[in-house]
This record gives C-alpha cells, sequence and structure tokens, in this order.
C-alpha cells in the first residue's frame, strides 16, 4: 500500500482480496471488517462514546437494567462511525453499550459511512 487517504464522502469502492482473504481488521480497535456492510459483534470496550454525549445517563441505564436484566437478549445494533483516528465511536446506543460493560458482553454493532 502506498498512502491513505480519509474522505468524508460516498465514493465508489471495489472489492479488495488478498491470499484468498476479504475481511480486514480496521482501525485501532482492529475490527474485523467485509465490504459488504451487515452486523458485527465486538468487544464493547473498543467503542468510544461521542463528545455530545461523554457520559451516560444513570437514570436511563438504570431503566434499562430493569428493563432487561443482566441476562443477554437480542439487543438493536449499536450505530457506530470510523473516526478520522481510527477510533470506533457511537452515533446511536450509548446506554446500550455501557449495559454491555457492566455485563460483561459483546454487542452487535453496525458501521455508517
Amino acid at each position: 500500500m502506498a498512502g491513505l487517504t480519509i474522505r468524508m464522502e460516498r465514493v465508489k469502492v471495489y472489492n479488495l482480496q488478498v491470499n484468498r482473504f476479504q475481511l480486514y481488521a480496521i482501525g485501532s480497535a482492529g475490527v474485523l471488517v467485509h465490504n459488504s456492510g451487515g452486523i458485527r459483534n465486538v468487544d464493547p470496550n473498543v467503542l468510544r462514546n461521542p463528545s455530545s454525549r461523554p457520559e451516560v445517563d444513570p437514570f436511563k441505564l438504570a431503566e434499562y437494567f430493569k428493563q432487561h436484566g443482566r441476562r443477554p437478549h437480542n439487543m438493536e445494533p449499536i450505530e457506530v462511525r470510523i473516526r478520522p483516528d481510527g477510533e470506533l465511536e457511537i452515533m446511536n446506543g450509548v446506554t446500550r453499550a455501557e449495559w454491555a460493560r457492566i455485563c460483561g458482553e459483546n454487542v452487535p454493532i453496525v458501521i455508517q459511512p
């Protein structure tokens, strides 16, 4: 690879295959991705809260525990974006991510453009 350019726009992309593999680790979290999109499960500790909401609302978190307890369940995917520094930032799902951190559960994520 000769270089890397980060663009915050939609561009045409191509399927890349190296040594028969089409999965790649991206960002400092090393999340495995494929160009087909879709849902992936990750350790919630690799997700960063957005600067607009750095803290979890304790009342909302308490209500989440009241509804779901500490058991795994079919959680709606957390929407994230890849920041320019390679970190995964939560766009929607700060409370769900904190619940998963406390319970020690992986979380489903969807990477948004």
